[in-house]
Formats: C-alpha cells, structure tokens, sequence
C-alpha cells in the first residue's frame, strides 16, 4: 500500500522538457477553466482533472473538469473542512496520493468514485490568499514525481493568476453594465415612452442582468391599497400571466399573496428565495401556477412611499443569485421607481387632459378629436360610420329638486350604463352639460337606432336611486342619429344633423330615438352656419331652452318669406337670416332661474333678461363673417315708438332689419307655448301686430309681414 505525503518543494529546478503553457487571460471565467484542465492533463500526462472553487456560500464546487463524468461537478460540493481538496484549500500545501482506490479513508473522497488511482491536489493562490485547488489525477498507478509536482505548482499559480484576472475582468464587465444599465434607466424618458413601454424597459434591463429567467412588475393599486400586477417579460406560456392578471375561480389572493408582496416593500430590502418550493411565506398556487424554483422581490419605492414591487423568477431549476447581483438590481429597482412613477404622472396627466372628470369618458375636446380620426378612416375606408347626441330628459328638474350633487351622481350613472349599452369598438364621450356624443365605427342607420334603443330600454329598465336613499328616480333619455356618407360627407354637418334629430325627439315629448331625415336635414341646413364657436353656443342654448330653437327655426322662414316680399337685396336677405337665428344668442348668459321660469319675471328679473340683447351685441362683435347681423340683432327688441330697449331708438332710427326682425320675432313668440302661458292663435297673434303698428311696430312692415302670414295660410288651405 502506497502512502499519502505532503509535499512543498523548497526549490523548483528546472522545468520539464516543455514551458508551461499560458492559460488564455480575460476569456470566459468557465473557458478559463475549461482550458486549465485540459492543460494539465497534456502537461502531466494524466487521465484526468478538475478544479474547485469556492462559492459565495463557502462550499468548495468542482466547477470544470477534463476526463471525469459529464455529471461529476454537480454532485460534489464540500465544506473546506472536508476531504482532501478541503485540506489543501486550508493548509495551502500540496497533497499526493498514489493508492486512492486502496485507502478505506479515501472511500468518500469525490475523485475516489471516477476510479483514480493516483491523485495531485495543488492550491491556488492570489497573493496570499487561496482561492481553490487543481487536482489532476490518473487511473493507472503512479507516483508523481517531485519534477511532476513542481511543474504542476507553476501551472497552478499560472492558472491561479488566470482566474483572478478574469475574475477581475468579469467584476469590471459587471460593473461596466450595471452602471450602464443604471443610465439606460436613469435617461428613460417616460413622457416619450409611456408607462407600459417604460415597464417593458426595466424588465429588459433586469433579465440581461440576472441569473433569472422573467421579471415582473407589480404597482400599487392606489383606490384598493393592493399590489397589482401590471408587467412581465421572460414568461414562457402567454397563458400563465392572464392566470396571474385573473386568478382562477377558487384562488384568494388574499391574504397570502398581498402579505407577501408588501413583505419586501414594507421592509425596504430584497427578499432572496433560491428554494421557492419549500418557502413558507411564497403563495402555494404561485409555485405551482408557474413552477417557481427561485425567486427574489425588489421594493419599488420613492422616497418613503411604495409604488409597487419588483420579481425575478426562475421555473426550470432552482438557481444561486449572487450578492453582487442582488446589490445592482436592487439600484436599478431604485432608480426604475423613480422612472416608472414619472411615467405613471405623465400618464395621469395626459388622460386628465382628454378626460372629463365627472364621468371618466372622453371630454369635449377629445371626443371631437376621436370623431375627427374615425370619421377620417371611415371616408378613407369607404365604411359607414353612424353619430349619436345623447341628451338628459329630466336632469334640471333632478338638479333644481335633488340638488346639483344628486345631479352629479345621475351624469356618472347614465355613463356607466352608455358604456354598458355601446360596443368596445364605439367612442364615447361627454359633449357638455348633460349631453353625451358617441361615434360608432362600421354602422349602418339601422344597427344605429338599434343601439340607441337599447340605451333608452337600459335606462327604462334602471331608474336612479340617490346615495343613502330607497327612492328610484326614474331617468330618460333623448337620441339623435346621423350616419354617414348618406347624411353628409362631412363630420361638422352629421354632427349639426345628430343635434337635429335629438332635438326632435326632446320635442315629440322624449325618451326616444330620433334619426336623421328630410325634414331635419332642411332644419339643420338652416341653423348650420359654419361658425364653430357661435354653432356650439347656439347648440348649448338650445338644449338649455328646447324653446330657443323652434322660435329660432320660425324666425329664420319667417325672415326669409319677409325679405322675398319686400324684395330685399340678396346680401340683405342673408344678413336679415344671420340675425333671425341669433338674435337670441345673448340668452346663454342669462341665468336659468329667469331664463326657465315657469312664471311671471318679476321687475329685477326683466332688467336681467332685458341684457340677453348686449350680451348677444358683445358675443358677436368681432367675427368678421357675422358682422353685418350685428346691428339687426342689437335692435330688434327698439320699438317704433321709441319705448324700447337697450338705446330707445325710434321710428326710422331703428334699422330697417331690426324693424323687420322686431315683427317676425314678436309673432313667432306669440304662436308658442312658453312655461308661464299658452301660445296664442294665429288669428289671436295678427291682432296682436296690428295693435301694436304705429307703436311697437313700423306699420308698413306689418302690413307686409301680415301679407306674408295671410299667403301662407292660402297656400295651406288649398
């Protein structure tokens, strides 16, 4: 039996017939080691060799080897305290055995079981510190000489230097990519990006870093006060992440989930899991749903503040995740917090700019921009494309009975249920007041008035019942339908035939669906002036007093039948139509406790309604192609015997359109109904102008306006 010795030569003396060979420096740290072992076998002419390393947790890993079996490394993993490669590692001395196989001692050294019959263990040393051992051995008896263990010495502190340099080399990689993983974060700019991108970034970065296979990203849900996930990249089945976004049926997420979540972003610091299948504090369906083998969780926080958590994971085997590792993800985590809550304002504030904040739809400026673009690829299309104003039966008397906040609570109610009713294809947003607009993409008139009836059924079927309280309001609703390309090529004129059509159904008394034909396309010919800012002021006003708009469509063919009777000039017959459809324009400012009371106006309250003519004046002044029915507007309510109001002009001081507009609107506000009376007959309203020429009235317009009434009528009759 050949016997073990420890042996440190005191003087190398020459090297054998050839040089030790340089192993390859700054290469991979496993190519390093790869080419260190199949080096020292052609140097010493073994059979075999490995070499072992000690890892961040203190055990000594075969980490490369040349001649054993494939799965050698990864089952032999020793405490320096054990076997032979233990000893050197603690003593830094050389160790020869000649009889390996033949000592019951060596019967559970890891060389022992690949049938080694001689074996050379060297240490490898950086400076003074020993770092792991080379073992080189052979299967065949031998002894390995003096000159064989000096030569191995020098290979060994050449591979020793090999490993501390690429060490070296690899630290500052790592550090190279850390720092610029940190600035690829730091410079993401999220009002670029958005969120979603900005996510897809930092789990970009995370998974180039780690040893993991997929990171997620989990953010504070801030109505709920739970983490929510929100991001993972890395996942192998699509299918496994719509099971993590909606838990199968049977799966509380709570408690165990949330308190796991909120572990590290409560504590401030990772959570390192390398045996998730054994962990106590890991939900058990997440181990299995996605067969976790390791896992760590990074706090997403600013400042002292959580916005949410960060996951790297593993699922084919469990994994080691170095310190160095953790300490840079978790600066990324740090620094990506930062971004991802930038990225999470700008988001905020880019959909309160589009947003109405009462109901959460689109507002006034965004919908008109949503129809703009679907109208735009409908035409480029050639698809049909269908308009539909939405407007609130009753919401004033809900506001003047309830409150404006009971108002309010209604408004939020009705869009929710439009959202229920339309498709996830249809746009829909709040026009202003209690006026809705919505766009439907690919409809016909048809499938329009179908959708429009299933909202006005909804709302049947749903009555409002205010906060705190039993009671069930019943809530309606008024619908205007224009398609096209058969109701315009234009989105201006559908929209103008959509308010159109709702505006006749407010007046067949509500609660329907009204699309867009003959007769409204010739009413909204008549009130499209193509003034954007005046057409939604006029629109606005209308649907504030339903009684605004058939007094002004009266006026308008009133003005129109006076001007062919007196043969005005073309230029004064327009002038004389602007001013018959605005005249009342100034009423938006007027406030609605007089403007829709059911009553008498008191004497304070004329001298408020009185000023509905200079704020029609003031709102007009100033666009140019409207100028011109500035002065009949500004003079319609002078009357002939100089008593009127706002200046007290009289006769021929007055101008002619203002004279000829004083007749056609006092007529046609006695022939309809308003909340304090009951229109007058026509044969009631003749008498009235007849009465009033000479005083309220110049005579020879009477005279012909009363012809015009009187040839109408005989048209009719025949």
């Amino acid at each position: 039996m050949e016997k073990a010795s420890s042996v440190m030569p005191e003087n190398l003396g020459q090297k054998s017939s050839g040089d030790v060979t340089p192993v390859r420096r700054h290469a991979d740290l496993n190519e390093v080691l790869a080419s260190a072992t199949r080096l020292a076998c052609e140097i010493l002419k073994s059979d075999a060799a490995t070499i072992a390393l000690l890892d961040e947790k203190g055990y000594l890993t075969f980490r490369s080897q040349q001649g054993l079996s494939p799965q050698f490394g990864e089952h032999w993993h020793r405490h320096p305290t054990e076997s032979i490669t233990g000893t050197v590692f603690r003593t830094g001395r050389s160790y020869v055995i000649s009889g390996l196989p033949s000592e019951r001692k060596y019967a559970e050294e890891p060389l022992a079981c690949e049938r080694l019959r001689a074996l050379l263990v060297l240490p490898l040393k950086a400076g003074e510190d020993v770092t792991g051992c080379l073992c080189i051995g052979d299967r065949r008896p031998r002894h390995f000489s003096p000159i064989d263990v000096q030569l191995a010495g020098l290979f060994a502190d050449q591979v020793a230097i090999s490993i501390e340099n690429t060490r070296l080399y690899e630290a500052e990689q790592r550090q190279r990519q850390r720092a610029e993983a940190l600035l690829e974060v730091l410079t993401t700019t999220a009002s670029s990006l958005g969120l979603k991108k900005v996510l897809a970034k930092a789990c970009e970065t995370v998974i180039s870093l780690s040893v993991g296979e997929r990171c997620s990203i989990f953010l504070m849900d801030a109505e709920h006060r739970r983490l929510e996930p929100v991001m993972s990249l890395g996942i192998r089945d699509e299918s496994l992440w719509q099971k993590f976004l909606h838990p199968p049926a049977g799966v509380r997420r709570d408690p165990a989930e949330q308190r796991f979540l909120q572990a590290a972003t409560s504590w401030g610091k990772p959570i390192v899991i390398e045996d998730a299948e054994n962990s106590p504090i890991l939900p058990r369906w997440w181990v299995k749903t996605f067969a976790l083998k390791s896992l760590v969780q990074y706090p997403l926080r600013v400042k002292d503040r959580t916005i949410g958590a960060m996951t790297v994971d593993t699922s084919r085997n469990q994994v080691h995740f170095p310190q160095e590792e953790v300490e840079t993800l978790a600066a990324v985590a740090k620094q990506a917090a930062i971004v991802i809550e930038n990225a999470r304002l700008h988001e905020r504030l880019e959909e309160q700019a589009i947003t109405d904040p009462l109901t959460g739809l689109y507002n006034h400026g965004q919908i008109h921009e949503r129809l703009e673009e679907e109208f735009a690829r409908a035409s480029r299309n050639g698809q049909p494309l269908a308009v539909m104003m939405l407007d609130m039966d009753n919401l004033k008397y809900l506001n003047d009975s309830c409150g404006h906040l009971v108002g309010d609570e209604v408004l939020r109610f009705v869009a929710g249920l439009f959202v229920k009713a339309l498709r996830v294809s249809d746009v829909l947003g709040r026009y202003g007041g209690d006026e809705f607009l919505a766009v439907l993409p690919e409809t016909g008139r048809a499938q329009a008035e179908q959708l429009g009836q299933r909202i006005v059924s909804l709302l049947a079927e749903h009555p409002f019942s205010p906060a705190d309280s039993a009671q069930q309001v019943p809530v309606g609703v008024s619908i205007g339908v224009a398609c096209y390309p058969e109701d315009g090529a234009e989105n201006r004129k559908l929209l103008a035939l959509a308010d159109a059509a709702l505006y006749e159904a407010k007046r067949l008394g509500g609660g329907r669906v009204v699309s867009a034909h003959g007769d409204i396309r010739e009413q909204a010919a008549s009130w499209s002036l193509g003034f954007g800012f005046l057409q939604s002021l006029l629109n606005a006003l209308a649907h504030k007093d339903p009684y605004t708009r058939k007094h002004c469509d009266d006026n308008v063919r009133y003005a129109d039948r006076l001007a062919e009777q007196l043969h005005l000039p073309a230029e004064a017959k327009e002038s004389l139509r602007k001013a018959a459809l605005l005249h009342d324009v100034g009423k938006i400012a007027i406030p609605d406790s007089t403007l829709l009371k059911p009553g008498a106006l008191d004497s304070g309250e004329w001298e408020v309604m009185r000023q509905h003519v200079q704020f029609g004046e003031t709102i007009l002044r100033g666009i140019a192609e409207i100028s011109d029915a500035i002065e009949p507007v500004a003079t319609h309510h002078e009357r002939y015997d100089g008593t009127g109001y706002p200046r007290g002009l009289k006769g021929e001081e007055i101008p002619l359109l203002g004279r000829l507009l004083a007749a056609v609107d006092a007529y046609s506000a006695m022939t309809l109904d308003r909340p304090y009376r009951k229109a007058l007959s026509h044969e009631e309203a003749k008498g009235e102008l007849r009465k009033g020429s000479g005083s309220q009235f110049d005579p020879s317009v009477v005279e012909a306006f009363l012809a015009v009434i009187e040839a109408d009528e005989q048209a009719k009759a025949a």
